[in-house]
């Protein structure tokens, strides 16, 4: 265990960098939903639900903060006396002061969040979102002299900024002339004071996401050599290749229906597998949504999917899509279970000298 704690509130900012707050769906109650910020966090454990087993192995581990996939804190309480599994937890949460964090839907609308990782253990390539948003993005325009450009493209990329799907440090750059007058009381980089200057400057474009801003204009300002940095933030419309919901890949080779069965039955360790009639061709081409995504079955159908992985789905659906599209349904739990490994992950990457820990795995749904 680490000697020296540290603040919830760097923990979560670490988090809603990694899974943006912004990303959770209205109904949803994502983030952190116990603790204040400013206490000493002096162990974490990663679980897929805040159950009993998960708080009792904390406390065996020293860990004071959960973080979960599923929020145990889902709709408005009214009072808390113990009548239920959620009032319970809450209390007993209090008790041992061990704060709670919810990634839910931020994760699940991100490209390699648990869709993606469940997507690579199936060894699918070629992974993309199902239902991308379209909102969240911005473009930064900015201007500088052009023996500056590089330092500036460089901090601007090392604080989040150019990426586009799987691409990365992505800029366009045009030169150009720029001209300022700098004002009594000024300290300007170049020219004179009152003074109309000419500087052959370069104009730099990023796109970037929302959640960025704050970050990579501090970023941009600290590396602009300029005393008053010109640029523009133009919101976008265009879909976010790595944000939204569900994600689709596909096989290097092909297989048969019930070979494609047998490895998802392995892979998410559930052998009772429920589907409706197994196509006539090989499977290559897969959809998957963790938990209930059968809102995402039309995108399913209009991305010409060989078959659809998703929990929850009802008879009527079986049904209705019986000679459409072929439905697979491991159960909530196995279809998403991955989540917490994927967290656990990149906390450990981020803090590698602090105790980040694993939660036993459990379903709450058991099979004979």
């Amino acid at each position: 265990m680490t000697q020296n704690p540290m603040k919830l509130a760097d923990i979560c900012d670490v988090l809603a960098d990694f899974a943006p707050l912004r990303l959770q769906e209205n109904y949803d109650n994502a983030g952190l939903l116990l603790g204040p910020p400013d206490r000493d966090i002096r162990g974490i454990i990663c679980a897929h639900d805040c159950t009993e087993e998960v708080l009792q192995e904390a406390l065996s581990l020293g860990a004071n903060l959960i973080i979960v996939h599923h929020p145990l804190i889902f709709k408005p309480l009214k009072k808390i006396t113990s009548s239920n599994h959620v009032e319970r937890m809450v209390e007993k949460l209090i008790e041992h002061k061990i704060a709670l964090y919810s990634t839910h839907t931020t994760l699940d609308n991100c490209l390699y969040g648990g869709n993606g990782r469940t997507a690579e253990k199936l060894g699918l390539k070629g992974l993309s979102i199902l239902r991308k948003q379209s909102e969240g993005l911005l473009k930064l325009h900015t201007y500088c002299p052009q023996a500056n450009s590089e330092s500036i493209l460089n901090a601007l990329f090392e604080a989040g900024a150019g990426h586009i799907g799987d691409y990365s440090e992505c800029s366009f750059k045009a030169p150009g002339n720029g001209s300022f007058r700098a004002g009594v009381g000024t300290t300007p980089h170049v020219g004179e004071i009152d003074r109309r200057h000419h500087e052959d400057e370069d104009k730099l474009e990023v796109i970037l996401e929302k959640h960025q801003q704050s970050k990579i204009l501090k970023a941009l300002f600290k590396a602009h050599p300029y005393e008053e940095v010109a640029y523009d933030l133009v919101e976008l419309e265009n879909e976010n290749l790595l944000r939204g919901s569900g994600i689709v890949g596909e096989f290097e080779n092909p297989m048969s229906p019930d070979a494609f069965l047998q490895l998802v039955a392995d892979v998410l360790r559930q052998p009772n597998l429920r589907f409706n009639a197994k196509p006539n061709k090989n499977i290559q081409k897969v959809a998957i949504c963790g938990g209930s995504g059968d809102f995402l079955t039309p995108d399913a159908l209009a991305s010409s999917v060989d078959v659809f992985i998703t929990g929850d789905i009802g008879y009527h659906r079986f049904l209705d899509l019986n000679d459409e599209l072929f439905l697979v349904d491991p159960g909530h739990y196995e279809s998403e279970q991955f989540v917490a490994e994927v967290i656990h992950e990149h906390l450990s990457q981020k803090f590698a000298n602090f105790a980040v820990h694993l939660a036993s795995p459990g379903s709450p749904v058991q099979y004979l």
